[in-house]
């Protein structure tokens, strides 16, 4: 069975709600997935980031408020600011 990478960030997200580590998060992969567990270094990065107080597990990079305003959506702040 596949599992992609997004379900395996879900997985991460819930796992350091539940306090696991990252070595923990990455075993548990490797245990289930074998090689296509995601690679420590990525389970570590995505850690650190869902304890910093990361909510979302979209890969999109989000720079500042204005992320919020697609391109097609009015957001106050966009038409305030510029």
């Amino acid at each position: 069975m596949e599992v992609t990478r997004v379900e395996q960030q879900a997985y991460i997200k819930i796992a350091v709600l539940r306090g696991r580590n990252e070595m923990e998060c990455h075993s548990e992969f490797v245990e289930a997935l074998g090689n296509n567990a995601l690679p420590y270094r990525t389970v570590a990065r995505w850690v650190g980031k869902f304890q910093q107080g990361r909510v979302s597990t979209s890969n999109e990079h989000v720079r500042d408020d204005r992320s919020a305003c697609g391109p097609t959506v009015t957001c106050r702040h966009r038409a305030a600011h510029g």
